[in-house]
């Protein structure tokens, strides 16, 4: 009686899992290039820093032949591939330039869902490259980093300035909360204590860890050429005081902020925005990334992104975004 109680249990949680993936699979709706034309980000070519978008939340900030990466995934294997880990992942010189990741210095990593650390492999080109990340995503990953430099954020201690070996960039962490997925539920939470021994192969084992968004800084000569605010997280009272006092003592150029739904962070976005007032509002995390890196690409069927950026410029926010794979000389 117990096996068969077992074996309907295991039958129904599959089923129901499919019945999710499903719907997921059909989140994405295509998007009418005519329809955000005017929000695309331009090149300016003031600074020679060139940035490439790898969606989601997937970022390489290039100056002087040298890349700092935040949060190196742009694989987008669907639901299906994810949980039972048959994923075959695309390589990144088929997407973009070789040029454009063959000197990573630094890596930074948001949180351990696996659509922001997966494709970590690919820009791991020497033993050179600084990991930034908290403690568990560090051990969830160590397998591929043992390496590598590692820095460990601490959310308890205010941290300095981070720097790559050559000072070409530095981050600072700030402490950020991810906003709940759906029904205020968060999935896949949770930390590591231990290290694993091999890479995550399955959907439940990229635990989130602590979340962290960071300042980035592009420096020559010790001097500040271009300061990013990459945001992976909704800001607490302090950390956001921590954000404006930064950014109050140098200007920040670009406020990055993570994307998926106004009706989660549209406040969030208007009001720090307001307060920094960078030169570019860059909205990211807008597309699908459910196994469409070969298909047109598209925005989550639950947003409707055209509208919802003209709702952007109407609150007198100029947010941009970029599309996955593209670059801009800022």
């Amino acid at each position: 009686m117990l096996k068969k109680i077992i074996k309907y249990s295991i039958l129904t949680l599959l089923t129901l899992l499919f019945l999710a993936g499903l719907k997921i699979e059909l989140i994405g709706k295509k998007i009418e290039p005519s329809s955000i034309e005017n929000y695309i980000l331009k090149s300016e070519n003031k600074n020679k820093i060139r940035l490439t978008f790898l969606g989601t939340s997937g970022f390489i900030i290039n100056y002087n032949n040298k890349q700092i990466v935040c949060d190196p995934f742009f694989s987008n294997p669907n639901i299906y591939s994810t949980i039972f880990s048959t994923a075959k992942l695309p390589k990144l010189n088929n997407l973009i330039a070789d040029s454009l990741f063959d000197n990573v210095s630094m890596i930074t990593i948001s949180h351990g869902h696996y659509d922001h650390c997966m494709d970590i492999q690919n820009f791991l080109p020497n033993e050179n490259t600084k990991i930034v990340s908290d403690k568990s995503n560090l051990l969830m990953l160590s397998s591929e980093i043992q390496k590598n430099q590692k820095v460990e954020i601490k959310h308890d201690i205010e941290t300095d300035w981070i720097y790559d070996q050559d000072s070409t960039f530095r981050v600072l962490p700030i402490a950020s909360v991810h906003a709940p997925h759906i029904a205020n539920i968060t999935f896949l939470d949770g930390i590591y204590e231990k290290a694993l021994t091999e890479f995550p192969q399955k959907l439940w084992q990229w635990k989130m860890g602590k979340c962290n968004s960071f300042l980035v800084d592009v420096l020559q000569d010790d001097s500040v050429v271009y300061r990013f605010a990459m945001l992976g997280g909704k800001m607490t009272e302090k950390s956001e005081k921590l954000l404006i006092k930064n950014c109050k003592e140098r200007n920040c150029n670009m406020l990055a902020h993570i994307y998926w739904n106004k009706d989660r962070n549209f406040d969030d976005i208007i009001r720090i925005n307001q307060q920094l007032k960078p030169d570019v509002l860059l909205l990211h995390h807008w597309n699908s990334f459910f196994g469409n890196v070969n298909k047109p690409v598209q925005y989550f069927r639950t947003t409707n992104l055209p509208e919802e950026l003209k709702n952007f410029k109407m609150n007198h926010a100029d947010a941009k975004i970029m599309m996955p794979f593209s670059s801009v000389d800022l």
